[in-house]
């Protein structure tokens, strides 16, 4: 009886929305939004969900913390998982790619967004040239682009340049 009186009140407008809050962005995340929304348009989505065996990766990692450890950098799955998609991509040219004017758009390197949560929101920057770095150099770049994020100190240039974004869920 609830339900059909409900309905017999009819559908709520448009015009009917309440703002729960306004909140201003500072510079980068305007400038992240505004990436966000163009590469909607302009870069071709696909979406991927789906169980891997991590098994050997996850091997591969151990047998390789120790050359990390004497570096003193944490060697990290999304590491690996940065890595690898760097490499597919090189293999699979047409999937770093953008749509513009009516073409598609091969892009030589690879950008990969590392989404990293903080207090202020979600914000993704890019692993640059993802494609052209050692597992090391991926490790430095995460971390140090972590620690920017936290600290809201990214630059513009951090957040641009990302075709292809990841996150691991275990």
């Amino acid at each position: 009886e609830d339900i059909l009186r409900a309905l017999g009140q009819g559908e709520a407008q448009a015009g009917d929305a309440v703002i729960k809050e306004e909140i201003s962005l500072c510079r980068s995340e305007k400038v992240q939004m505004q990436h966000m929304a163009k590469s909607k348009k302009e870069v071709p989505h696909v979406y991927l969900k789906m169980e891997v065996d991590f098994s050997e990766a996850m091997k591969m990692r151990d047998d390789l913390l120790g050359e990390f450890e004497k570096e003193k950098i944490h060697l990290s799955y999304t590491d690996l998982l940065i890595k690898s998609c760097a490499r597919a991509l090189d293999k699979l040219p047409r999937m770093n790619s953008t749509f513009e004017e009516g073409r598609l758009m091969v892009h030589s390197d690879v950008g990969v967004g590392l989404a990293v949560a903080r207090e202020g929101g979600l914000i993704v920057p890019v692993i640059k040239k993802a494609n052209k770095k050692d597992l090391f150099q991926i490790a430095r770049d995460r971390i140090k682009l972590i620690d920017k994020a936290k600290g809201d100190k990214l630059s513009l240039e951090e957040l641009e340049g990302g075709l292809t974004n990841h996150s691991l869920s275990w």
